[in-house]
């Protein structure tokens, strides 16, 4: 059971004896809700954890990054931008922590999304109005969209090499 439980993509290992001479192995897989740092999968509990002979998902997992440890924080802000940009018909395709805090996420498989370290719900909050008053209207044409500033945003176009910011 011991050698069982080392195999990362178990989740649970039950050993029991049955009359007279065998014992039986119930194995339970983990449940990989997202990609995790390129090389392994997120479970439910935010644990990352080493693929093992996983079959193919009905639905792309989501591509989750960050430190070490921060699975579990990684996890409930991707489940709060879920909500939040549903009602937009967003899709958060990947999600980002960097080491210093920064946030960054990318939608529908196209636009990324800068939010930064601090004051994160406003600017979430500025992105979610612009992206219904124009942008979403735009958005095969948007490379990213930074929110870093105090009352704006600034808009970087595919084919572009300057930013457009917008009030």
């Amino acid at each position: 059971r011991r050698e069982a439980r080392d195999i990362e993509w178990l989740s649970e290992v039950k050993v029991s004896r049955e009359w007279p001479d065998a014992l039986r192995f119930e194995l339970f897989e983990q449940e990989p809700v997202a990609h995790w740092n390129d090389d392994k999968l997120l479970n439910t509990h935010g644990k990352p954890f080493s693929p093992g002979p996983v079959e193919a998902f009905d639905e792309p997992l989501p591509d989750l990054a960050g430190p070490k440890g921060s699975g579990p924080e990684v996890l409930a802000y991707l489940d709060s931008l879920v909500r939040r940009l549903g009602t937009l018909d967003l899709q958060v395709t990947q999600l980002r922590l960097e080491n210093r805090g920064a946030w960054r996420f990318q939608v529908n498989d196209g636009v990324w999304v800068i939010l930064g370290r601090a004051d994160l719900e406003p600017r979430l909050a500025r992105f979610t109005a612009a992206w219904q008053r124009q942008l979403g209207a735009q958005a095969s044409q948007i490379r990213y969209i930074d929110l870093r500033y105090p009352n704006g945003v600034a808009v970087a176009w595919h084919g572009e090499t300057e930013t457009q910011a917008t009030e």
